[in-house]
């Protein structure tokens, strides 16, 4: 049996114990000492007030005497009065209210300045011969000390406290030297309370005794009444309180009283005076609170900081214990590892400090068990050393089996083996699945058979050969692959050498199926309209090129045309951009029917659609061109605002092996097309090299004179329409809009000469000017404090011109505070024609620190594809959806989407054309940032 002892339920730690005693040892003296502490500060304070209660009473005592004396020097000086009026004893006046004519003219002052409150005269027999204002009967009191004065000759005081404490004072009459009789005069003590309540600061009063308590002022419990007090209304409750006094004679007795949330001192001290004919009693009451107050804080701040102190040595005396019981603890804990031949967890439980100077008996404790566990371990390795070689050889082969089952397995990869001849001899079960394959069909199969191109076979059996006889190393292609039931699926093949019994060909295959469709999708987006579905002006231009090296050194003909739907401006702005767009795409739709299978269709741009026409000569051109404006005649579309025709301008131009430039060809079919317009709707006309075009292109020319004479004579002028912050209410930015002026100084809209400037190729002088005048402008606005941000337009042509990249960098370097002031708008139409060019553009001009926006958004469907790809901050609502957007409910709903797909890729969004406060609201609960429009601001040369 074994005599170890049971552990107990609860376990208590002794450094828990230790901090328990030394917390109770710590709280007992913390508590003792602030007691003393609070002892000792309340003693000092009863002390300092039974000084301060000591000097009252010295002081009053000095004030009553200075009172009596005050009130014997009235009396003495009436009587004067009297002698000198005289007739007193001469006339043996009778009237009890003559006082004489002195005293009668002095009594107002005498009431003033000495607080008079009776006078009285009697004759040598004590009768009293006149009196005023006599508040109490005479008492025996009174004749006693009249009779004194008259037998003494001399002065006398007294006070009589009966109802209310007067001061009385006596004086003889002298008539001819003789005694004729006496004056007594009697003084309120209301006076020797408010001088005494000046001095101290204390309220004053006199307290005098009364068994009965009907008395307003009465201190029943005390048999008390109230004669007289300062500040009655807050004190009289105060005394009220008072259950008992205890006097001593010649000293002032106090006691402490709790009151309103206050402190007071109730000090009540006797009156001393040697004729007083009732006992009374003065009482002082100070406010205290402060004193007391203090007393309390600070005694809760020495607890308070006690407390603190035994919680802080509590604290370290915890970090002072904590580490060497839990270095024990740790070693008690490593003993049944111990048992168990966890040798590592044992000298992971055990710690020894670096430090040998802090060495301790807990560190000697664990270097003998660390020493056990290092012997006890080399006796467990010695013993089981070959038991162990053996399991971590089997452990090794198993590992490497698994490994190679699961890699074989689970890895997303094809791996196939064959032999010399390339006959498949094993394949993975991600192979089988992806090919739809199963090992057992493959017996004697070569994958080489799989592969779709019969051509690249042959060369691949030679790599194969190479691969075997160790000429090549490796070897990588890509090719489709023909899977079970007609799949097809374009693997990358890695080939290389693998050794063993029998050299093998080890083939992995990756499945790229998806990222080639993503390539061909991209440059199917790259190379097409996203909303016609047609080939863009890029790839056009690529198939012409092709067409002219095709036609080299033949005499074959080919046709190019150039379509330009007529007014299809005034379908977008009367019908709406949906229904432009619709149209748009029912137009190819008709020419992708009425062109042969090899004949090419492209979306130029806009409303803009070129045809190359294979073995085709003018005549059947023409006969094209015809039928194509036939056909869209016949166009029905139910959205089309009245009863508008779709017609097309066409221009035509002969492609022969004489033609060299791609581009002018394209140009010249332009200009075909444009001769067509000036003639009307629905017209065609085939370019010709002998025409007179001076004459044909009078308008066209007319303009770009116009236009360079603007640019010589500086005759553009730049105005700026305000942007509104629509949630922040102020405006943000601008947008610089140029305008020409004329001979005749009026000014020309863009609307007139952009298009002209565009064809020209003028567009990147006009650009150039606008970028130079506008960043100029803008530069000395911000010198003068304006903190603003504008908004330029660049056409089309700028993303091309590497010129206007280098005056960018020029301005920007001279003024380096301005890129990120300005932004740049490009329109979505000019940025779709070329993408890939629109797109470095714009990474070029946001690296400089500039901010881009995509105009005319909403135009077509592909802007939600262009907005996704292109990098740009903000995109521009097309005004045509603002402009009636609070009647429309499809274009309410239109707006909401195109905002909540911006703010889905983190754009900006800035809505045109808003003209009343219902469109902005509108736009607010959207969530459109910006707004701009005649109802925020019209274009002006001044910036606010």
């Amino acid at each position: 049996m074994s005599s170890l002892r049971k552990s107990p339920d609860i376990f208590f730690s002794l450094k828990w114990k230790i901090m328990a005693l030394l917390g109770l040892v710590f709280v007992t003296l913390t508590l003792l000492l602030i007691s003393w502490a609070y002892l000792s500060q309340a003693e000092r304070l009863k002390h300092e007030r039974d000084v301060v209660h000591a000097r009252y009473l010295v002081q009053f005592k000095a004030m009553l005497a200075d009172f009596s004396l005050k009130t014997s020097q009235v009396s003495s000086l009436v009587a004067t009065m009297v002698s000198v009026d005289g007739a007193l004893a001469a006339k043996g006046a009778t009237t009890s209210k003559w006082l004489g004519p002195r005293v009668s003219s002095a009594l107002a002052s005498l009431q003033l300045d000495y607080g008079l409150e009776s006078i009285r005269i009697y004759d040598q027999h004590q009768h009293m011969l006149a009196e005023w204002a006599g508040l109490r009967q005479q008492n025996a009191l009174e004749a006693q000390q009249v009779a004194e004065a008259i037998r003494q000759e001399s002065s006398l005081a007294w006070i009589d406290c009966t109802e209310v404490c007067l001061q009385y004072a006596t004086t003889p009459m002298l008539t001819n030297g003789k005694v004729s009789g006496a004056v007594v005069v009697a003084s309120s003590m209301a006076d020797l309370i408010l001088s005494f309540n000046r001095f101290s600061g204390a309220d004053v009063g006199f307290v005098l005794k009364s068994e009965a308590d009907h008395y307003l002022n009465a201190l029943p419990k005390l048999g008390l009444r109230i004669a007289g007090l300062s500040n009655a209304s807050v004190n009289l409750p105060l005394l009220q309180q008072l259950e008992s006094i205890a006097l001593a004679k010649g000293n002032p007795v106090w006691q402490r009283l709790a009151f309103a949330d206050k402190y007071y001192d109730v000090v009540f001290f006797p009156i001393e005076h040697k004729l007083v004919n009732v006992p009374a009693m003065v009482v002082v009451i100070e406010n205290v609170t402060t004193q007391v107050l203090e007393t309390h804080e600070s005694t809760l701040q020495r607890l308070k900081f006690g407390f603190i102190f035994a919680a802080f040595m509590l604290l370290a005396i915890y970090f002072l214990l904590n580490t060497p019981l839990k270095r024990i603890t740790d070693a008690v804990k490593a003993i049944p590892f111990l048992g168990q031949r966890q040798f590592e967890a044992v000298r992971a439980q055990i710690k020894i400090r670096k430090n040998p100077v802090l060495f301790d008996e807990v560190d000697q404790l664990a270097e003998a068990a660390l020493k056990l566990t290092d012997r006890l371990q080399s006796l467990e390795k010695d013993a089981s050393l070959h038991q162990s070689e053996m399991l971590d050889m089997l452990g090794r082969i198993t590992q490497a089996n698994a490994f190679s089952e699961r890699i074989l397995d689970t890895a997303q990869v094809i791996i196939v083996t064959q032999d010399a001849d390339g006959k498949v001899t094993s394949i993975n079960h991600y192979g089988e699945q992806l090919l739809g394959w199963d090992e057992r069909s493959l017996q004697g199969k070569s994958l080489i058979d799989a592969f779709e191109k019969p051509d690249a076979r042959g060369q691949l059996y030679q790599v194969y050969q190479g691969i075997i006889s160790n000429s090549i190393d490796y070897h990588y292609h890509e090719c489709a692959v023909l899977c079970n039931h007609d799949v097809k699926r374009e693997i990358a093949w890695h080939h290389s050498r693998m050794d063993g019994e029998q050299v093998q060909i080890l083939s992995v295959g990756v499945d790229i199926t998806l990222r080639k469709r993503s390539e061909e999708k991209s440059l199917y987006l790259a190379e097409h309209d996203q909303l016609t579905g047609l080939i863009n002006r890029q790839r056009f231009m690529q198939e012409i090129e092709a067409a002219l090296v095709r036609l080299d050194g033949t005499t074959a003909s080919e046709a190019l045309l150039y379509l330009d739907l007529d007014g299809f401006k005034y379908i977008n702005d009367i019908s709406g951009h949906t229904a432009g767009d619709m149209v748009l795409r029912t137009v190819a739709d008709i020419l992708s029917n009425i062109c042969g299978t090899q004949d090419i269709l492209a979306r130029l741009g806009g409303d803009e659609m070129g045809i190359l026409m294979r073995d085709c000569d003018l005549p059947r051109a023409i006969k094209l061109a015809e039928e194509i404006n036939r056909q869209l005649g016949e166009i029905k579309y139910p959205g089309l605002a009245g009863d508008h025709h779709i017609t097309a301008s066409i221009g035509i131009v002969a492609v022969s092996a004489n033609n060299h430039d791609a581009k002018r060809l394209l140009a010249n079919a332009d200009i075909a097309m444009y001769q067509a317009k000036l003639t009307g709707s629905a017209r065609l006309h085939v370019f010709s090299e002998g025409e007179h075009l001076q004459q044909k292109l009078e308008q066209k020319v007319l303009w770009e004179d116009r236009i360079k004479q603007a640019l010589r004579e500086q005759s553009f002028i730049m105005q700026y329409q305000p942007i509104l912050d629509i949630h922040q209410n102020v405006i943000s930015h601008y947008e610089a809009l140029v305008r020409m002026i004329d001979e005749n100084g009026a000014m020309v809209p863009p609307g007139e000469f952009i298009e002209f400037a565009e064809r020209s190729g003028l567009i990147k002088q006009i650009d150039h000017y606008v970028v130079r005048t506008v960043i100029k402008r803008w530069a000395e606005l911000l010198a003068e404090g304006k903190d603003r941000k504008v908004a330029i337009n660049l056409s089309g042509h700028s993303m091309n011109d590497e010129n206007m990249l280098t005056l960018l960098q020029s301005l920007f370097l001279q003024h380096p505070e301005l890129p990120s002031h300005i932004i740049f708008e490009i329109t979505e139409t000019a940025a779709v024609a070329d993408f890939a060019t629109a797109q470095a553009f714009i990474e070029t001009i946001r690296a400089l620190g500039c901010a881009f926006s995509l105009d005319d958004f909403g135009v077509g469907f592909s802007s939600f594809y262009y907005v996704k790809h292109f990098p740009v901050d903000y995109v521009k609502i097309d005004g045509s959806f603002i402009r009636n957007l609070a009647d429309s409910t499809d274009d309410q709903i239109f707006v909401r989407a195109l905002t909540e797909v911006a703010r889905g890729f983190g754009k900006r969004t800035v809505a045109e054309f808003v003209g009343d406060q219902r469109c902005l609201t509108l736009l607010r609960s959207y969530g459109v940032d910006y707004a701009q429009g005649y109802f925020i601001g019209k274009p002006a040369s001044e910036i606010v």
